[in-house]
Protein backbone atom coordinates (compact mmCIF):
# COMPACT_ATOMS: atom_id res chain seq x y z
CA UNK A 1 0.00 0.00 0.00
CA UNK A 2 2.62 2.27 0.80
CA UNK A 3 4.57 1.51 -2.31
CA UNK A 4 1.23 2.10 -4.44
CA UNK A 5 1.09 5.56 -2.06
CA UNK A 6 4.62 6.42 -2.71
CA UNK A 7 4.12 6.10 -6.65
CA UNK A 8 1.08 7.98 -6.98
CA UNK A 9 1.25 10.68 -4.47
CA UNK A 10 -0.11 13.30 -6.64
CA UNK A 11 -3.42 11.70 -7.19
CA UNK A 12 -3.72 11.30 -3.20
CA UNK A 13 -3.23 14.99 -2.86
CA UNK A 14 -5.71 15.45 -5.05
CA UNK A 15 -8.27 13.21 -3.61
CA UNK A 16 -7.40 14.44 -0.05
CA UNK A 17 -7.98 18.08 -1.47
CA UNK A 18 -10.89 17.16 -3.22
CA UNK A 19 -12.38 15.52 0.01
CA UNK A 20 -11.33 18.94 1.77
CA UNK A 21 -13.41 21.41 -0.70
CA UNK A 22 -16.68 19.00 0.19
CA UNK A 23 -16.25 19.18 3.54
CA UNK A 24 -15.98 23.22 3.24
CA UNK A 25 -19.44 22.95 1.25
CA UNK A 26 -21.50 20.75 3.45
CA UNK A 27 -22.95 22.31 6.17
CA UNK A 28 -21.37 20.24 9.36
CA UNK A 29 -19.36 21.27 12.36
CA UNK A 30 -16.55 20.08 10.31
CA UNK A 31 -14.77 23.18 7.98
CA UNK A 32 -11.45 21.40 7.37
CA UNK A 33 -10.96 17.20 7.75
CA UNK A 34 -7.19 17.82 8.87
CA UNK A 35 -7.80 20.20 12.08
CA UNK A 36 -11.30 19.23 13.41
CA UNK A 37 -12.05 15.96 12.50
CA UNK A 38 -8.15 14.56 13.31
CA UNK A 39 -5.18 16.29 14.99
CA UNK A 40 -7.91 18.61 17.38
CA UNK A 41 -9.36 15.32 18.93
CA UNK A 42 -5.52 13.93 19.72
CA UNK A 43 -4.78 17.21 21.03
CA UNK A 44 -8.06 17.37 23.39
CA UNK A 45 -7.35 14.12 24.55
CA UNK A 46 -3.94 14.45 25.73
CA UNK A 47 -3.85 17.91 27.12
CA UNK A 48 -3.83 17.96 30.75
CA UNK A 49 -7.04 18.89 31.95
CA UNK A 50 -7.46 22.64 33.72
Amino acid sequence: MSEWIAANWEYVLVGIYAIEKIVKLTPTKYDDILFDMILKPIKEKFAPKK
